[in-house]
């Protein structure tokens, strides 16, 4: 009988059938000849669609590794979903933003070009760096243990961003000191979040923003880069209770 071996690490299968779950690629490369499982050993895989699949190994090739479906779980989706429209940063800080906020359970990412991003990097390499940002989230995933795959929409306008909002709209102001909360949880199971790109959001966008009924947050008393700012607006927006500072053992006490 096959035994779980490294159970911490969790692999993205390239095809899933009734009975087989196969690992191509890079995948399988880090299971066999890194990790050196062999014929019988158990292992961790998902399609970043929910499923968890606990397989034993039962067939390996060059670049590819077959596994025996044992047992199979779907995870309930992550509520709320956030929605995270993220004014464009530089493409590396981009990167990391896309890699930390997956991490931490974001639905769907919605890059939005703004009045103060600069270097418009993603007009000629969109395409070659998505491909890019899907490995870094497969990645993010896979260390996270994150089993819902994020998608990214193509680089938008904020004045065509806002009509792709769902549930309750809320954006990062360094101007308010309101908190999230001071409100309390927000309403509803998606929520739609706003983080301007460096210079922040113009006063135009501000006021367009303020027009759709989006709520003002306070993240830091500091003010934070792009990708630092999407990352804590991500982790409060998904902690159940939204509040950061909220009791648990080993945590910081609120100044």
């Amino acid at each position: 009988m096959g035994h779980a071996k490294n159970e911490h690490f969790l692999f993205f299968a390239a095809s899933v059938s009734d009975n087989e779950v196969i690992l191509s690629g890079q995948e399988a490369h880090h299971l066999l000849h890194v990790l050196s499982f062999g014929i019988g050993d158990r292992f961790k895989a998902t399609n970043g669609k929910g499923a968890l699949w606990e397989c034993e190994l039962s067939g390996a090739g060059r670049s590819e590794a077959v596994g025996k479906i044992l047992s199979r779980t779907i995870a309930s989706a992550n509520n709320p979903e956030v929605h995270l429209f993220a004014g464009l940063p530089e493409r590396d800080a981009f990167e990391l933003l896309i890699e930390h906020c997956c991490a931490l359970g974001i639905t769907r990412f919605i890059p939005v070009e703004c009045t103060y991003s600069q270097q418009p990097w993603w007009r000629t390499k969109w395409e070659k760096s998505r491909r890019r940002f899907e490995r870094k989230m497969i990645a993010a995933c896979k260390q996270s243990h994150n089993l819902w795959l994020p998608a990214v929409e193509n680089p938008v306008t904020l004045a065509a961003s806002l009509a792709l909002c769902c549930g309750t709209v809320a954006y990062a102001d360094q101007d308010t000191d309101t908190r999230l909360n001071d409100y309390g949880k927000l309403p509803g199971d998606v929520i739609s979040c706003f983080v301007g790109p460096p210079g922040g959001f113009s006063p135009q966008e501000k006021a367009a923003l303020d027009q759709c009924g989006a709520r003002k947050l306070c993240l830091s008393a500091r003010r934070l880069r792009t990708e630092l700012a999407a990352t804590v607006a991500s982790a409060l927006l998904m902690l159940p209770d939204g509040d950061i500072n909220a009791s648990k053992e080993g945590s910081l006490p609120r100044r």
